[in-house]
């Protein structure tokens, strides 16, 4: 059996990246993905122009509509509209981006083997060992990049959820024509299409309609520690979009999927084992996107599975665990304080949309961080200032 340098399981784009990195740095890399690609993956597709900027690669063919502008509706149903001046992000298809990512992984020089389900992970001695129905594949190295039911973390004893460290959504894409898309969807200040995000349709949680290439994608989610009827929030929210908008929505495409969403205080690394992406549980607690996270704890676990192999000191692998933390725990911990208070209650919601209605920074605040654009650690020293020296009794109302 041949021994790689890097055994990375799942092709995501935290796996994808990371393996595209490493061939990149001159390690033997491959990559085991239990599907075949392209493949469909539940996610409501919203890229921001922050995670674009962190790959150096032309992203356009992936790219579906540029977004300038981002709609919050209240629970009241009252529109906060916000515009740039500058493209903030875009949509994309996940069949499309994942695919490209693994190409470019593979013009690296990685391997990548499809249709492969590892099922267990075997530490040796010197080595780890990824086994797979029929097959096995042993490493210096291992990344689980897995998601957020990964086999890796079960096997090395990493990873065991809590119920606030989850999120549970449903996700439909609906095909359009772009007339049937431009219809259907609210208009910004600029005629733009926008990201339309839907406060108090669901506790713990938001509703969201996103514009795409060839229809819509919407859905809905919510943290599992708050209490709510999943499934029948969502029949309320289409329901409602159907009766708004006069149109019958096809959603037979729904899927379920959870969303992992910690802090970082756990360990994410065993003995020559990394993880990566959703299997680390790096999404904010705000938005529930984890694309940009992914993709620089990929960037990271490459890195240092470089300097591992190099240095040939496995215990160095503890690097990654620091690095990761440093690069993205504050602001974890900074969206996870935000969403507290703005998922608490559907009074709190209410409230939240008021201030921003009322207050054009609170309301530019509010568009950075539904766009992604910027370190929630930044976004809420900011608020803090603001609610302080502006809106102290409401932000009094907010955390009783």
């Amino acid at each position: 059996m041949t021994l790689r340098d890097l055994v990375i399981v799942g092709g995501g784009p935290a796996g994808a990246v990371c393996a595209r990195m490493a061939a990149q740095n001159g390690l033997d890399v491959v990559l085991l993905e239990k599907e075949s690609y392209p493949r469909k993956k539940p996610c409501g597709g919203a890229l921001s122009q922050r995670t674009v900027n962190l790959l150096d690669l032309d992203l356009s063919s992936a790219l579906e509509n540029e977004i300038t502008t981002a709609i919050i509706h209240s629970p009241s149903g009252q529109d906060i509209i916000r515009t740039a001046n500058q493209i903030v992000g875009y949509t994309s298809s996940r069949e499309k981006l994942d695919a490209f990512l693994i190409e470019k992984a593979m013009d690296a020089g990685a391997e990548v083997i499809e249709n492969t389900r590892v099922v267990a992970v075997e530490h040796l001695r010197h080595a780890v060992r990824a086994l797979a129905k029929g097959d096995s594949h042993k490493g210096r190295l291992l990344v689980g990049a897995d998601g957020v039911n990964s086999i890796v973390a079960k096997r090395v004893g990493l990873r065991e959820w809590n119920a606030d460290e989850i999120a549970a959504c449903i996700v439909a894409d609906v095909s359009m024509n772009s007339d049937e898309v431009t219809n259907f969807m609210m208009r910004g200040d600029d005629d733009t299409l926008p990201l339309e995000i839907f406060l108090g349709v669901i506790g713990g949680g938001y509703g969201w309609v996103f514009p795409k290439a060839n229809g819509i994608s919407l859905g809905i989610g919510h943290r599992l520690d708050y209490e709510a009827d999943l499934y029948g929030s969502w029949n309320v929210f289409i329901n409602k979009l159907e009766r708004e908008r006069g149109i019958s929505l096809d959603v037979s495409s729904k899927k379920g999927a959870r969303i992992p969403m910690t802090s970082l205080d756990t360990r994410v690394t065993a003995r020559r084992t990394m993880l990566i992406g959703d299997a680390a549980g790096i999404a904010s607690s705000i938005t529930g996107e984890g694309v940009y996270y992914s993709i620089q704890s990929g960037l990271i676990a490459a890195e240092v599975a470089e300097e591992v192999v190099r240095m040939k000191r496995p215990h160095h692998i503890a690097a990654y665990d620091h690095r990761l933390k440093k690069s993205i725990r504050e602001e974890l911990k900074a969206a996870r304080f935000i969403s507290r208070y703005l998922f608490k209650s559907e009074k709190n919601a209410e409230l939240v949309c008021g201030l921003l209605e009322d207050d054009d920074r609170l309301a530019e605040l509010a568009f950075e961080m539904v766009t992604g654009n910027r370190p929630a650690t930044e976004i809420k020293n900011d608020l803090i200032k603001r609610m302080v020296r502006s809106h102290l009794l409401s932000m009094i109302k907010l955390a009783i």
